[in-house]
This record gives C-alpha cells, sequence and structure tokens, in this order.
C-alpha cells in the first residue's frame, strides 16, 4: 500500500473513531496532522476540535465531531469558546501549553496501543478500530493481534479466537506468541472446552520456561477432562 493510501485509509479510521465512539484529544490531534498533508482545509477545524476538548474535557455525553458534521454554523458558534485570544490568560496559556505536548505519533503503533489500554479498555469498538490502524502501520504486528484477542474475549468468542490464534501462530516474536498460546488457552477454559485449553498451555511448554498462569490453567483443564471422563 503506498504511504498516500495508508494516510487516507488511517485518516478515515480516526473520524471513524471520532464519530461513532466520541471524541478524544489524541485520536483528533492525529487526524489533524495528516490533515496537514492530505486536507489542509480542515486543519483548524480539527485543530478546534483538540483545543475544545482540552478546555471542556471528554464529555461522553457531548460530541463536538458529530455537531462538526451535522451542523457547521453551530459548531463555528460552540468551538468560539476556544477562541485562545478570548480566554482568561492562565487558562488560554494552560490549554495552549497542552496542545504544544501532546505526545502523540499517529506513525507509530507504540502510541496507539498505549491509547487503548489508558484510554479504550473498556470500549471494544474503540479498540478495534486503533487496533486496526497499528495493522495498517505494520500488517505483521503480532501484538495487535494480541489485543484485539483480549479486546473480544468477553464480547466475542469467535473473533477472540480468530485472532488469539493468528498472534499464538507467529514465528516473529515467540515471547508474544507464548502469551498468547495462554490468554487462547484461558478463552477455551472460560469457554468449557478444556482439551483446545490443554493444547494451548502445552504448546506454551514448547517456547520453555513458562509462568504460574500457565501450569495452573493446565492444570484446571486437566482436571475438567477427567472430570468428563
Amino acid at each position: 500500500m503506498k504511504k498516500e493510501q495508508r494516510l487516507q485509509k488511517q485518516f478515515s479510521l480516526y473520524l471513524d473513531i471520532l464519530t461513532h465512539q466520541g471524541p478524544h484529544v489524541e485520536i483528533a490531534y492525529a487526524a489533524m496532522k495528516i490533515a496537514e498533508i492530505l486536507y489542509p482545509s480542515m486543519v483548524n477545524d480539527l485543530r478546534s476540535i483538540c483545543l475544545f476538548e482540552i478546555v471542556h474535557g471528554e464529555d461522553k455525553g457531548f460530541n463536538i465531531f458529530q455537531l462538526y458534521l451535522k451542523d457547521y454554523d453551530t459548531f463555528l458558534d460552540t468551538i468560539q469558546d476556544c477562541d485562545l485570544i478570548q480566554l482568561e490568560s492562565d487558562i488560554a496559556q494552560s490549554t495552549n501549553e497542552i496542545f504544544t505536548h501532546i505526545d502523540f505519533d499517529f506513525h507509530r503503533a507504540e502510541d496507539h496501543s498505549t491509547l487503548v489500554s489508558s484510554c479504550y479498555g473498556d470500549n471494544p469498538l474503540a479498540s478495534d478500530l486503533v487496533t486496526d490502524i497499528m495493522l495498517l502501520l505494520n500488517p505483521k504486528d503480532t501484538y495487535a493481534y494480541h489485543l484485539k484477542g483480549i479486546i473480544f474475549s468477553e464480547y466475542d468468542f469467535s473473533k477472540a479466537e480468530t485472532y488469539l490464534k493468528k498472534a499464538s501462530t507467529s514465528t516473529i516474536n515467540p515471547n508474544m506468541a507464548q502469551i498468547s498460546c495462554r490468554v487462547l488457552g484461558d478463552l477455551y477454559l472460560n469457554h468449557d472446552q478444556p482439551v483446545k485449553a490443554a493444547r494451548q498451555y502445552e504448546q506454551c511448554l514448547k517456547y520453555g520456561s513458562v509462568s504460574e498462569l500457565v501450569l495452573d490453567g493446565l492444570e484446571k483443564a486437566k482436571e475438567k477432562i477427567r472430570n468428563v471422563k
């Protein structure tokens, strides 16, 4: 995929998050940085959205980006409150300092994974979109598949299984593969599939030393198998 195509797709995913999952400073900031490259006419509006979120906080009950899409005139009236010139000097200075020091690089998958764990852990749809961006940045990112598996383990067994299988069979990062094997074993164990669970825990042993979580899970799986017999 060419760089411009990747940026267009990445920008679209950011907008999906802002539209459907609620506003977030880092996501709006990342969208703004890509807009500087692809869509200059949107830069000022996205910057205003960032400032609005910094000043007013990330209110899940009010989505400033949806307002931007649905009623641009009202959006313009709303963001006037975030005009740094009109704000009290101490608020303006603080807001500008926070904005200037936003530490989020839209080129880095690591920054997106941090966002999943720190902000979207209880939002599987938003987390799924953020990990999609991670895979867009690095299609071989084992950790992205691992995160997807964890995200869906409580919501969608089939998706969790698919993603964890991809992560656990990767040869790129053996340590990550071992961890994913254990998590996949936990998934099977929690869904009353002890035979499959045991196979995953035993697969972990092939990588070398394991944690107590693996040994404990394997024992529980074997006990369930014995009880079935």
